[in-house]
């Protein structure tokens, strides 16, 4: 397949059968005193067109960098004696009707579940949204498509002025789809500035003296969809192509381990009698912005007293699975005891364990947070959810097969999963899969979201050692059932327990338990689905590093966005959620021969590394941080809950959570060593 460019602006991706029209394209637009100008072509041909508007000479050439991609390279003139204030405007328009779009990492087809107050649809009060090109990972992208082509416009970040740039997307009424890029950054008609918050629209200016000359880069890619709805996925490809990666670790994983187990030994305390780990580490100040309810100058107030802004522990909730992941903690401290014949470690993973499981109820459920089986006060607002019933399903499994390979037979971690896996059983509907929460007597109390996948990928894990069929019935309805509803969409919704969006996490599940409904059934609609629900978690992930001021703590603390993964569409910040899926990725490269699934692994375990404290003594804020600990969230564009301003781009927040270590730590362990070797 190749692409052509004809007289009439036509790209089109053709072979010996088939020649599909994708886009056309406009003369140049220019916005001067707020008004968009569009300009007359003065000389084309298949290779280049020239605009020109108010004095400026826009020459706009097109070179073919791969088969599927035409490398844009515009460069703009100033031919008056007056300096000139503008914004510069590259537009392209589908020749098909679009029926599905992405903004990857930020807005999928309009975001329509959930989020109170977040960017949804393609535009906001009459006008469009136009994004800054870091709130996505791949530089101010656009993606429409329908089942026989996909359409891609994005910036280039082989410059400064090329990567500062923004994006938006027009649809007209017969579903022609306008896909633009815009030179320098703006955000409009609104700044999506915090969560649930609209903040004033953010704009920038180019200026060209007399003569001067300003050359910007871009990229059009098209595609014949491998999947509906998944052109993003294919563009995630030739990304590979596009931008270059040259990080390597920054730790080594021997380091990365006992940094790990540093700071989960620092959180450890006795609850109750039993050693449990606190979930954070954190100031007043996470506690009192999370719910996004204190903002602006009120947080700015409370930011002046120290007692808001020390770290410490302020809750003793235990959480099993989630955010604090208190039994994977528990197994892998006690996977430590084993590996350093250190009795201790071994005592206090088994003594957390076994507090866990003495807290399930005849139904199979229990409280999420240990703490809540002793506070009246708890009991009544935390309830059972699958996010955390299938975490504590799949570590109890797992924990059963660690102490038994050392010797110890602890068949109650067995019976616990096996409690919840029947309930699972039972509590399956066919309208609305798991959904998300129930009460104590086992009815359904929240049934939106995709939380359910968690359920699923306990089932699997639990079904692979005790291979009772019922399991697997309902693991592969259910998958069935997901995947037609969300993943099939290139959507994920809720399983975060704390965003009511369109968001990343909510896929891990389904990649795991697809591979291993793959492993146990050897059925290739498994191991193709397990590349859909990766590829939709990766459209999360940058492919290039953001560029930020000298002074803001990215760049004191060397912290670069390439490698990390956007949270959610409500939450729209980074994190190191990919290492995760570092194991998985390796499993789709061995099975599929897939060179890009090794690279993306390298890639966000290399971003996961970052930030994570190395040395006694480390501060960030004015606090010096524990050992191991790493914040959870990295703020990369104009978007905070932590701070007065959402202009301060580029910082740490205060939040030190387990879940980071507990996933680099559970990768290390479940690694090869030729993938580890590879990794670096």
């Amino acid at each position: 397949m190749y692409i052509i460019r004809n007289q009439k602006n036509l790209f089109t991706l053709s072979n010996k059968k088939v020649g599909q029209c994708f886009a056309k394209m406009f003369p140049a637009t220019i916005v001067i005193d707020g008004e968009e100008k569009q300009g007359k072509i003065v000389k084309e041909n298949k290779n280049f067109l020239i605009s020109e508007i108010d004095g400026l000479s826009i020459k706009d050439s097109f070179e073919f960098k791969t088969k599927n991609t035409v490398v844009v390279k515009r460069k703009i003139t100033n031919t008056t004696d007056k300096r000139i204030r503008f914004k510069s405007i590259f537009e392209i328009e589908s020749c098909f009707k679009a029926s599905h779009y992405v903004f990857p990492g930020f807005n999928y087809n309009g975001n329509n579940y959930g989020g109170s107050n977040t960017p949804t649809g393609l535009s906001r009060d009459g006008s469009p949204w136009v994004f800054a090109y870091d709130r996505e990972g791949i530089p101010s992208c656009t993606v429409s498509e329908d089942k026989k082509h996909g359409l891609a416009l994005f910036a280039s970040d082989i410059d400064e002025d090329s990567l500062r740039s923004a994006c938006s997307m027009i649809q007209d009424e017969k579903g022609y789809m306008r896909q633009r890029i815009f030179h320098p950054v703006s955000e409009m008609p609104y700044t999506y500035g915090g969560k649930n918050r609209m903040l004033d629209p953010y704009e920038e200016y180019m200026h060209l003296v007399p003569g001067g000359v300003k050359y910007l880069t871009m990229f059009i890619f098209v595609c014949v969809p491998e999947y509906e709805n998944y052109a993003t996925a294919s563009l995630m490809f030739e990304c590979d192509k596009l931008f270059a990666f040259n990080k390597e670790v920054c730790l080594s994983h021997k380091r990365v381990w006992d940094l790990g187990i540093s700071f989960f030994k620092f959180l450890t305390t006795e609850y109750k009698g039993v050693p449990m780990l606190h979930g954070h580490y954190s100031d007043k100040l996470f506690v009192m912005c999370h719910a996004a309810t204190m903002v602006g100058k009120k947080m700015a107030i409370a930011m002046e007293d120290p007692a808001n802004t020390c770290l410490s522990s302020f809750s003793t909730r235990f959480e099993i699975g989630w955010a604090d992941q208190g039994a994977m903690t528990a197994r892998l401290i006690a996977l430590d005891g084993f590996k350093n014949n250190n009795q201790e470690n071994i005592n206090q993973g088994m003594k957390t364990l076994d507090a866990y499981v003495s807290t399930q109820w005849e139904n199979g459920l229990l409280h999420p947070f240990y703490s809540a089986n002793f506070n009246p006060d708890e009991t009544k607002r935390q309830l059972p959810d699958a996010c955390n019933m299938g975490w504590a399903m799949c570590e109890m499994v797992r924990s059963y097969h660690l102490f038994k390979d050392h010797g110890i037979d602890k068949p109650e971690y067995l019976e616990f999963s096996k409690k919840l896996g029947d309930f699972a059983v039972k509590a399956y509907s066919n309208e609305y899969g798991f959904g998300k929460s129930w009460n104590k007597d086992g009815s359904p109390r929240k049934t939106d979201g995709g939380a359910g996948g968690f359920m699923i990928m306990g089932l699997t894990e639990l079904y692979k050692t005790v291979k009772k069929k019922a399991y697997l019935d309902v693991a592969i309805k259910a998958m069935n059932f997901y995947y037609k509803r969300d993943l099939d969409e290139f959507v994920c919704t809720a399983g975060a327990l704390d965003c009511l969006c369109t968001d990343k996490e909510t896929a891990y599940p389904f990649v795991r338990a697809a591979l291993d409904l793959y492993e146990i059934t050897k059925k290739p609609l498994w191991l193709e689905r397990a590349e859909k629900a990766c590829a939709y978690f990766f459209s999360w992930m940058f492919w290039y590093d953001a560029i930020y001021p000298i002074d803001a703590e990215f760049s004191k603390y060397g912290y670069y966005t390439t490698g990390g993964t956007l949270i959610s569409a409500e939450h729209s910040a980074l994190d190191p959620w990919g290492a995760l899926l570092v194991y998985d990725l390796f499993k789709l490269y061995h099975l599929t021969g897939k060179e890009n699934y090794r690279k993306w692994a390298k890639m966000t375990w290399c971003n996961a590394l970052l930030g994570i404290t190395t040395e006694e003594g480390m501060s960030v804020h004015g606090n010096v941080r524990p050992l191991g600990s790493q914040n959870e969230g990295f703020f990369h564009a104009r978007w905070t809950k932590y701070r007065p301003t959402c202009e301060e781009r580029g910082h740490f927040n205060d939040n030190l959570q387990t879940w980071m270590g507990a996933w680099r730590l559970h990768t290390i362990s479940s690694l090869s060593k030729e993938d580890l070797e590879y990794l670096g």
